[in-house]
């Protein structure tokens, strides 16, 4: 069942506050990485589900163990070049949100899967960049292996400085393919075999405005086609394409006066699902001797998909329709607590992240709240070394 939740899994790795995937195109870096490699291990929990919400299965939820290895490289006579290398391994324990039904009152009652549900998944991501004068170019290779889903992908990405450095131009284009192989499928009536594509398409330009401050704006485009339903949802029926349009705002100001770091975020997305979100950060840093600390808090508001409904079996099967709870208006929080020690070659970080959804706190509403939606606690241990 590993492509159930696949895209949640992913945004773990990148602090994600939804399923769907938040990423925002970077600023390169000017100059070629330090050699260094880093360690990095972190546990995700989720909130157990209160027992009165089930009609069948287990309200045990996931847990998930992700270990990851990077390395970061010079190359080049002149170490113009920089090579990054990122392996992780993520074990899974638990069980998924199958469909909401219509209970009591007009309550829904989730379907869960049993607790027994154990997957592991294997990502690798390499990534080559040449650091020239005006700018950078590089590539990327993207490999992702499960027992039922397996992708592959790659992409390139460019920036060019202007104005003496002062502002930056990025570009990136990506595209991947999915194969999904569901298991138990002629047992449960899944489809044998299928794939989707997605196609991506950033564009970023980033503004020095003083010593202090410094400013970003990008947008992105993305295209998805293929077999986009879940197959370990029941009646789960979504359209074969979607197009995905994000923009962001980053604002970032060092206050001298109190050797303070701010970071302040909007990013807006939309889809052809009908999905609408907003996403605020803000952020601080403060260096205290050896150790950095920071405080991140985000919140989160999306409406619903149009197919979305919170009772699953209510339409004709050939209708799109799903009862998944990431296609539903909601809202969330979350809260970052991070602390960095350095000693000479070596950093270690902690970082605690703690999250929770409403309902009521999205952007519309679509009938009952619906009883999956997230609660989850996430903490990360990082060892770096630099040689």
């Amino acid at each position: 069942m590993a492509a159930t939740d696949r895209k949640l899994r992913q945004g773990l790795q990148r602090l994600s506050l939804q399923a769907a995937a938040l990423a925002v195109l970077p600023v390169q870096a000017a100059e070629p990485p330090e050699a260094g490699l880093t360690l990095r291990q972190s546990l995700y929990q989720e909130a157990d589900l209160p027992a009165d919400q089930l009609q069948f299965g287990s309200n045990r939820r996931y847990r998930i163990h992700i270990s990851e290895l990077q390395a970061e490289l010079p190359l080049g006579r002149r170490q113009d070049w920089g090579l990054r290398i990122q392996a992780s391994h993520e074990s899974m324990s638990g069980a998924s949100p199958m469909a909401s039904i219509r209970g009591e009152n007009d309550q829904p009652r989730l379907l869960m899967s049993g607790a027994t549900i154990r997957e592991t998944r294997n990502d690798l991501n390499v990534v080559l960049t040449c650091y020239r004068p005006a700018g950078t170019q590089g590539f990327s290779l993207y490999l992702s292996e499960e027992n039922d889903y397996r992708s592959r992908g790659g992409g390139w990405f460019f920036s060019r400085d202007f104005d003496r450095k002062h502002t930056t131009f990025s570009l990136s284009a990506q595209a991947y393919q999915d194969r999904l192989r569901p298991t138990d499928a002629e047992l449960y009536g899944r489809i044998i075999a299928a794939s989707k594509q997605r196609r991506l398409l950033e564009a970023g330009l980033t503004r020095v405005i003083n010593a202090e401050t410094l400013a970003s704006v990008s947008i992105s485009r993305t295209w998805l086609d293929g077999y986009l339903s879940d197959p370990y949802k029941l009646a789960d029926v979504r359209p074969d394409r979607n197009g995905q349009w994000t923009a962001s705002l980053q604002l970032r100001h060092f206050w001298k006066p109190w050797q303070l770091a701010q970071h302040l975020d909007w990013r807006y997305y939309k889809d052809d699902f009908g999905t609408r979100a907003h996403t605020w950060q803000l952020s601080a840093f403060r260096r205290l001797g050896p150790v950095h600390l920071g405080l991140s808090l985000r919140a989160y508001r999306q409406s619903a998909a149009r197919f979305y409904t919170p009772f699953a079996f209510e339409l004709p099967p050939d209708v799109a329709q799903s009862s998944d709870f990431r296609l539903s208006a909601f809202g969330a929080l979350a809260a970052n607590l991070s602390a960095r020690w350095q000693w000479r070659d070596w950093a270690l970080t902690a970082v605690a992240q703690r999250y929770h959804a409403e309902a009521g706190w999205g952007l519309d509403r679509t009938g009952p709240a619906h009883p999956a939606l997230l609660d989850f606690s996430r903490l990360t241990l990082e060892l770096h070394y630099r040689f």
